[in-house]
């Protein structure tokens, strides 16, 4: 399969994250520093502003379910304090807000969780409510949350936990200078970036490498694709890739126009089929590419 070309470029104001729709038919870029959320009608490069994203990001993510947009930021007041908020698309006022200062935030893919981590513990809260699900007692860097287990990495190890117990499963000494992490319930692996930045998929029952990717770069982004075959990637200097996980072939290498600079990815995200995979750069660049069947 040769390499694909964007389907789809655009620019935002502010370092851009993105979230595909429900129906994959148009695409949300927000940005950070006070940007807006904006919709593309693929592949038109024309947007409608929607909300306005209030503070600095420190962490996002986008449910397409419930057009739910979830943000960690900084206080606008400049007070100090971390916030994280929750709003629909289209309205401008916050649905809930909650301080976590002195917290690292965890949140999920899905947009339909988030993980408050400090040295209390790990709490998980519903977005759309804030209703606290579990409180465990370990402080964690990262964590992706399944159906029945969740993957975690606490600063030492990757970690396998019951979910929502918190259990944990098991335990591999993985230590890491970047713990970009990704788990795939479906056949118990994990994506993982090591102590040399070398990206590697494991899997979850053994601790075993099943394949690994040289000096990928310290990464900011890890989804993995709705069908589970595909992994998309970025770093923290604008580069982009796209994973086979059968095995671990690229198949997709892109970057933003700063790449090789302090411009990293700041999200990636998955079309509902599996077929088209965007990227948001902190130079406010938003691209898509469409995989073709062979991806779905």
């Amino acid at each position: 399969m040769s390499e694909p070309k964007p389907i789809f470029e655009a620019g935002v104001a502010g370092k851009a994250h993105v979230g595909f729709s429900r129906d994959a038919k148009s695409l949300i870029a927000y940005s950070e520093n006070g940007g807006f959320a904006t919709e593309f009608t693929l592949p038109n490069k024309s947007g409608k502003q929607l909300n306005q994203v209030a503070g600095r990001n420190r962490a996002s993510s986008y449910n397409p379910l419930n057009r739910l947009l979830l943000i960690g930021h900084d206080d606008t007041q400049s007070s100090g304090k971390m916030i994280i908020d929750v709003q629909h698309l289209g309205s401008p006022q916050a649905v809930k807000q909650m301080d976590v200062t002195g917290s690292r935030l965890l949140i999920q893919h899905s947009g339909d969780r988030f993980a408050v981590s400090n040295k209390n513990g790990t709490a998980i809260y519903r977005a759309e409510t804030f209703t606290r699900v579990v409180r465990w007692p370990l402080q964690l860097q990262r964590l992706d949350i399944g159906t029945k287990e969740a993957a975690a990495y606490d600063g030492k190890d990757v970690l396998v936990l019951a979910y929502p117990s918190g259990n944990v499963l098991r335990r591999f000494p993985r230590k890491s200078r970047d713990p970009g992490l990704a788990f795939i319930e479906a056949t118990q692996q994990i994506a993982f970036v090591g102590p040399d930045f070398d990206f590697e998929l494991m899997d979850s029952r053994t601790g075993k490498t099943v394949w690994r990717i040289p000096s990928s770069g310290a990464t900011s982004a890890i989804v993995v694709s709705p069908n589970h075959k595909y992994i998309a990637f970025g770093t923290l200097f604008g580069g982009f890739r796209v994973a086979r996980v059968s095995d671990g072939k690229i198949i997709l290498t892109a970057s933003s126009r700063e790449a090789g600079s302090v411009y990293p990815t700041m999200g990636v995200d998955w079309s509902a089929d599996s077929r088209t995979v965007a990227a948001g750069f902190d130079t406010g660049e938003v691209k898509a590419w469409d995989l073709g069947k062979s991806a779905q």
